[in-house]
Formats: C-alpha cells, structure tokens, sequence
C-alpha cells in the first residue's frame, strides 16, 4: 500500500500541498490528474525521497523514503517527465551507468525491450528524437525488476501506435500480476481504460478521488428550470443556460442515489476541472 498522511509541502512561500491525504492499494493503476505545477511531480520526488517533506507521513508499501530512499528506488520503477541522460554518449554507455545503481538489473529484459523498442544500443542519445528518449526512460524503468511504478507523463512524445500496441499491453500485463501503478497525464481520455483510481490534485490538496467505476457513477448533467435549487448531495462544476434551461454539469459529493438526466464521461470532467 501507498499512503500519504496530511503531507505538507512548501517552496518558500509557495505552498504546494498543504495536508494532503490518500491511499492507493497494491494492484491500483491510480492516475494522478490536474494541471500544470500543481505538483505531480513534487509528489513522486517527496515520495522517492528526493525531496523532504515539511510534515506528514509517507510511507511506500511500508518503507520511509527520508530514511529508506535507496530501497524506496530498488522497489520502484520510475519514468520521469524529463530525460536525464549522458547526451554525448551512446544507449548502451548510459545503461552501463545506471545499472550500477539497482541489484536487480535484468540483462535479459533489457535486450528483449531494446529490441520491442527498436533502440539501437550504438545510437547516441544526441541523435534520438523525444519519442525514442522516452521510450528509454520507460524501457529502464522495466529493466529492474520493480513492482511499483511511478510513470510522469509517459504519453508525452510517444506516438499513438506505441501507447496502443505496447505501453498499455505492458502496464496491463504488469497490473494483472499484482504490480501498482502511479501515472500522471493530460490524456485521461486514453488512460481511462486502463486506470481503475483517479487522484485530481488542485489547491493544494485533492479535489476529486475514487474508483474509476464509482466515479462514472457520480458525474453527469441535472437540468433545473430558474427558480429551481440543486440537490444538496450535488456539487456544481459548471454551469449553462441552453434555451432557457440551467444546464449543470454536477459531482455527487456521495454515494447517495440520485438519477442524473444524462450521465457523463471522465475526460469530460477533467476539462471542466482544468477550467477553473
């Protein structure tokens, strides 16, 4: 299990999250959605141990990433958003490196992805396009035999057909054996299929979460004549006047019932939360 207690966390003034709380179960494929820096990446950093927390507690399937970073890193497999490597040197001279830092590198699957991957071990990483350095970050993150995944971005730069025929088939594959994925992302409309938890990050805290499932079942749209009031149990997102009617597209803030009069998708959710 993932958990994170009442964490808070600040850049000088700038507070990025200020008590902030969830769980992810081991199995969950969560995807942690909102916009650009309010801290999805400060988030995987706090919880890898790269960065110190100002309070609250994290603990990754048991472990400390302040005390217990290095076995924090063995257990995970992250691809982060940007690419960090020697740009002057080949593939193969930058995977020479970094295996150094896991025990539990497997030869064996390198090849195999490097080949699914079509990267040549010769090319140097200067000569590689964004979506063929993505695809490295990602094949590293695979290669150390982690369970837990922590995956930045990792649609951005890779084409259509990759994320279809071999990105979704591996996190799929994975899950279904009991790994627990992490993965921030503008395309929820993409990742909707494969993710079974949303985590929707803004002000600070989380706005929005749960099983996808359940919450397919909590968003949709309530037509009000003027004088009409919403449902206490409703949370109103937006709001549109459409000839004469009061359009509101609406969260159920429970698991009350109530019979929207047309239900919505999530990618429609998350552009209306990214309006704010």
């Amino acid at each position: 299990m993932i958990e994170v207690k009442n964490l808070l966390k600040s850049f000088g003034k700038l507070n990025v999250f200020k008590n902030l709380n969830f769980k992810i179960e081991e199995g969950e494929v969560a995807l942690i959605l909102g916009r650009n820096g309010v801290g999805k990446t400060t988030l995987y950093n706090l919880m890898l141990g790269n960065l110190e927390k100002d309070g609250g507690e994290i603990s990754i399937f048991g472990l400390n990433p302040e005390k217990e970073s290095v076995k924090i890193k063995e257990i995970i497999g992250y691809m982060p958003e940007e690419n960090y490597f020697y740009e002057n040197w080949t593939i193969e001279e930058n995977l020479k490196f970094i295996k150094n830092f896991f025990k539990n590198w497997d030869k064996e699957k390198e090849k195999e992805l490097l080949d699914k991957f079509k990267l040549g071990k010769k090319e140097k990483i200067n000569n590689l396009n964004k979506g063929a350095k993505r695809k490295l970050s990602l094949m590293i993150s695979l290669c150390h035999n982690a369970n837990i995944f922590f995956f930045d971005e990792p649609l951005s730069g890779i084409d259509p057909v990759f994320r279809e025929d071999i990105l979704f088939s591996i996190i799929d594959e994975i899950q279904k054996k009991g790994g627990t994925f992490l993965i921030s992302s503008h395309f929820l409309e993409e990742l909707e299929n494969i993710g079974t938890y949303i985590i929707f990050l803004k002000d600070k805290n989380i706005f929005i979460e749960g099983k996808v499932e359940d919450l397919k079942e909590r968003f949709g749209l309530v037509e009000l004549k003027e004088e009409e009031r919403l449902p206490e149990n409703l949370n109103a997102l937006e709001e549109k006047n459409i000839g004469g009617k009061r359009i509101i597209y609406c969260f159920k803030k429970d698991e009350s019932p109530f019979k929207f009069h047309q239900s919505l998708n999530l990618n429609e959710l998350f552009k209306i939360l990214l309006k704010d």
